[in-house]
């Protein structure tokens, strides 16, 4: 490794100056627009002693692929995880569960991978492990058995060899199966849901302690548009059915690069965003404050590459969903995955640009969440968090406090951190830094903590700045295009974090989703002739979209009106307009397919439906989406294209 000679940035600690980090020349944005630049004090106070809630020590997680990563199981990626906070392993790790026997794991050479290689591999982080059953089958029955490979009977033998092993293992069944869902409630989900409750009940009966988490749902389309989620939780439920879920499953993939990535963190927690509807579906159907757990994730990327995984800008909007799911209440989060640089990984894989194991910006964005807290604080700021800084505030046990904060800008942004129930005056500030080497988003080499791409393999460095401080506030800039945590011992007396207020506290291990989407470009040993499907690419944003008149009547006419706009240009499109009543069912629906939408160019679709006599009255609400022509690719879809009550 080699130090980089920072540059002067000014950071006033309560009165006097010291030297940090460099504020980078502002360079090419890449992937997206610029956003806001002019330079004004963002204040922030952070209140202390009384957390909103305590992120479970298994928060942090991550997938292990089963196949396709030749890397898998490496001793350079256990070594460079643990410098990280991630304490959960997540295996098969997505569409690789569904042609995998824990029981004959060497299968055909797929997996070089046994449920117990998993176990020693997350002992290596300080981790425990959340398993996938097989849903599909898809293979022999497991050696020497007369029962299916998707059985119950294979899933409760998993479940008795982890308690006897001692793995502390959750289990989840399954793997997106509501991709093939077409419509709202779409019955093909059905056969999901009622294996679902079958291995889970074979699974408890072995082992009552085991927690099992389901629908490990593709992504949002699904679970809250086409309603998968409250369809699955109707029927495992505490309210209405079996009570056999432990925990919910969801996936999150959503976007094509920094333009539509900045503020998915706060859209992730706005009023009636994903986790409203989240918790919405599970007060409705159990009774129990159950953990969710996002068990496959991943921000503007594709199983091809944008190019945007790799880059400083990922790091940026990486870092501030995990605020956000830190801040909403969700139990764990596994990101996707170790390996695959130039698709998904937090380190590069077998024949990237990189060697194997090097760290991507986003590896290092992870690893100064591990400088923070688990008693998540509340704050104030005075800055948008959506387009200029977003900022997080933990403390830790001994009573320090620590602030996350993302520049999202071109240019330096000043910040005033303030406290309440905690006096930092006569204690220590620790800086933790991240910014790119040219000061772009497109940066793929980043200064962490003053040195260059700093080799995981060694101790990470850190901090960049150590200062007692003088005064009741601490004052820093940021540099452009950054994120840093302030960490700040306390200098007097001051309360501790004691409240565990966390929605999802009594989970233990949290669960791991599965993914659809071939972990990298190099796949060489694929279980099938064709790779799994893409999750989504969210290539589609949505103009002016509306339902018009807001309230109609019998034999009289809805005017559904959207534009779409590609950031790329789609041939061979399917869009589809679907009106759906208030418990989701769907009412009306229409499909234009070989549709062609031209990269920046607006185009408007209009449907005309005429209401019909036995239509009941109340609310109903349009959903729009785009996809290829198979729907198993999804380019954009809007849950909230237009709303009209019928009377």
């Amino acid at each position: 490794m080699r130090l980089d000679r920072p540059t002067l940035a000014r950071v006033a600690v309560a009165g006097f100056v010291a030297l940090a980090t460099a504020v980078a020349p502002l360079g090419s944005l890449g992937h997206g627009r610029d956003l806001v630049t002019a330079a004004t004090t963002d204040t922030i106070t952070v209140t202390a002693g009384t957390p909103a809630r305590t992120m479970p020590s298994d928060f942090f997680g991550v997938n292990y692929v089963a196949f396709w990563d030749g890397a898998q199981g490496s001793a350079a990626s256990a070594v460079a995880l643990a410098q990280t906070p991630i304490k959960a392993v997540r295996f098969a790790g997505g569409s690789p569960a569904d042609w995998y026997d824990w029981q004959d794991p060497y299968y055909s050479g797929w997996s070089s991978t046994s449920p117990l290689d998993v176990w020693r591999y997350a002992q290596k982080l300080g981790a425990t492990p959340l398993f996938q059953t097989n849903i599909q089958g898809n293979l022999p029955n497991p050696p020497g058995q007369t029962y299916a490979v998707n059985s119950p009977q294979n899933a409760a033998a998993w479940a008795t060899y982890d308690m006897t092993s001692g793995v502390p293992a959750a289990m989840e069944v399954g793997n997106e199966e509501d991709i093939h869902m077409a419509t709202s409630w779409d019955p093909t989900f059905q056969p999901y849901i009622t294996a679902f409750n079958a291995q889970a009940q074979a699974m408890h009966a072995a082992n009552p302690a085991v927690k099992v988490f389901g629908p490990a749902s593709t992504n949002e389309w699904y679970w809250w548009g086409l309603g998968s989620l409250p369809m699955f939780l109707q029927q495992t439920g505490t309210i209405s059915g079996t009570g056999q879920v432990d925990g919910v499953s969801l996936h999150y993939y959503t976007g094509s690069g920094w333009s539509d990535t900045y503020n998915v963190a706060q859209q992730w927690n706005a009023p009636g965003g994903p986790w409203a509807f989240i918790q919405s579906s599970m007060t409705r159907y159990d009774s129990r404050p159950l953990p969710v757990a996002i068990t496959e994730w991943n921000l503007g990327d594709s199983d091809s590459g944008t190019g945007f995984n790799q880059t400083l800008g990922h790091g940026l909007v990486v870092a501030d969903l995990l605020g956000a799911f830190a801040q909403s209440g969700v139990a764990q989060e596994d990101y996707f995955a170790i390996h695959g640089g130039g698709q998904y990984g937090l380190l590069y894989g077998n024949g990237e640009s990189r060697p194997v194991d090097s760290p991507t910006p986003t590896y290092y964005a992870a690893a100064l969440w591990g400088k923070m807290g688990r008693a998540v604080l509340p704050l104030t700021q005075a800055a948008d968090p959506s387009t200029t800084v977003s900022a997080y505030a933990t403390q830790k046990d001994d009573g320090s406090v620590q602030v996350l904060a993302i520049n999202k800008t071109g240019a330096s942004q000043p910040l005033q951190v303030g406290y309440q129930g905690f006096n930092p005056q006569g204690g220590m500030l620790r800086a933790y830094t991240l910014s790119g080497a040219a000061g772009a988003l497109s940066d793929l080499d980043v200064s962490y903590d003053g040195v260059s791409n700093p080799s995981p393999q060694q101790p990470l460095p850190g901090p960049a700045l150590t200062q007692v401080i003088a005064g009741n506030s601490v004052s820093y800039t940021l540099p452009a295009y950054s994120v840093v945590v302030l960490d700040v011992a306390s200098g007097a007396a001051s309360p501790t974090a004691t409240a565990t207020t966390a929605p999802s506290a009594t989970a233990t291990t949290a669960p791991s989703a599965t993914a659809t989407t071939a972990p990298s470009a190099t796949a060489t040993m694929a279980p099938s002739a064709t790779a799994p499907p893409l999750p989504r690419a969210a290539t589609i944003s949505f103009v002016n979209a509306s339902a018009s008149p807001s309230s109609v009547s019998a034999h009289h006419n809805i005017q559904l009106s959207a534009g779409l706009r590609s950031t790329a240009t789609i041939s061979g499109a399917t869009v589809t307009d679907t009106i759906v009543n208030a418990s989701g069912a769907t009412v009306y629906t229409r499909s234009w397919t070989g549709q062609s939408l031209p990269a920046g160019v607006t185009e408007t679709y209009t449907s005309s439906w005429r209401l019909p006599s036995t239509l009941p009255t109340g609310a109903y609400t349009v959903h729009i989406r785009v996809t290829n022509a198979s729907g198993a690719l999804v380019y954009g879809m809007d849950a909230a294209a237009g709303a009209f009550t019928a009377v």
